[in-house]
């Protein structure tokens, strides 16, 4: 996105990474919009996160 002005990246499938995403949102200021990109498919399968969490409620549910 080259017109972007700030972009926070991370793999949100753990909390670590989770508060690293909104580390980073913090540091860009106040936000005037909020494209969230990411999401799984319920066709992946049950995966667990080092967290011990289903890998579809951590993404899906809980990092938004």
């Amino acid at each position: 996105m080259p017109q972007a002005e700030g972009v926070a990246v991370g793999d949100v499938s753990t909390i670590a990474e989770m508060r690293s995403v909104a580390e980073q949102v913090s540091k860009i200021g106040r936000c005037d919009a909020v494209i969230h990109n990411v999401a799984v498919g319920y066709r992946e399968g049950h995966k667990t996160t080092t967290d011990r969490l289903r890998h579809l409620f951590a993404v899906n549910t809980l990092a938004p």
